[in-house]
């Protein structure tokens, strides 16, 4: 059994720790692929094609926080909340995927996600190592 994850691409390797969770090497676990980048630049648009072609048997498909999301924080905080506030909630939802999407992962099923925890990383309003603490479970 080993502990964590790596996202692995032509240029990078990252490792990710997963706290407590162990991976039997036995088993095909399931890629975790996430489509990145700004607002408005296809992200949504490529995926759904995607879901047309690929054999939902094999593929998760998981989006990050938005719409209903928004709602609630808009309705509690309105609609500036403070950047801890914001990038606390984003946490928040990461901590609560992260138990599901390993579940998705051990059982083979590869996940295609409409961006991830890097998002949080790369936008959100915060000194960048304070923001790897409350990101990193």
């Amino acid at each position: 059994m080993k502990k964590g994850f790596s996202i692995e691409g032509p240029e990078i390797l990252i490792n990710w720790p997963t706290r407590g969770i162990a991976i039997d090497s036995k088993i095909d676990r399931g890629k975790f692929i996430a489509f990145e980048g700004l607002d408005n630049t296809g992200k949504t648009t490529q995926i759904k094609r995607l879901k047309q072609i690929l054999d939902p048997e094999k593929f998760y498909f998981h989006k990050e926080p938005s719409g209903a999301f928004w709602e609630v924080i808009e309705t509690l905080l309105g609609n500036n909340p403070a950047p801890a506030q914001e990038a606390l909630l984003f946490a928040f939802f990461h901590a609560c995927s992260v138990p599901k999407l390993n579940e998705i992962l051990n059982s083979g099923l590869h996940i295609i996600s409409n961006r991830s925890v890097w998002s949080a990383l790369a936008y959100g309003r915060g000194s960048r190592q304070w923001l790897r603490k409350i990101n990193c479970y």
